[in-house]
């Protein structure tokens, strides 16, 4: 994803905004929410062992150098755990 480059103009008080300006900030805004989205990615891990208290199951996930990532516990009636915020790249998943 390319980003265009930002061009800072300050508007006084009372200064009126033009439509241009006004979609100039809405696509800013909108290029940087897609950045965050294209980084930032969500796993669902189904663990499929029978007779688990979930309550008692973790599920991370690792990679060097950082904290581990915990994952949220499944809601009832489900097996999946969803850990998310994880940026790309290798990550080693834990149960």
């Amino acid at each position: 994803m390319e980003l265009t480059p930002f061009i800072k103009k300050t508007v006084k008080p009372g200064e009126p905004l033009t439509a241009q300006a006004w979609n100039d900030l809405v696509e800013a805004i909108d290029s940087a929410y897609q950045f965050l989205l294209s980084t930032m990615h969500s796993v669902r891990v189904k663990v499929t062992n029978e007779n688990l208290d979930f309550d008692d199951v973790r599920v991370t996930a690792t990679r060097a150098g950082g904290a581990p990532m915990e994952g949220v516990p499944p809601v009832e009636g489900s097996n999946e755990f969803v850990i998310s915020r994880l940026e790309a790249g290798a990550w080693s998943i834990n149960v």
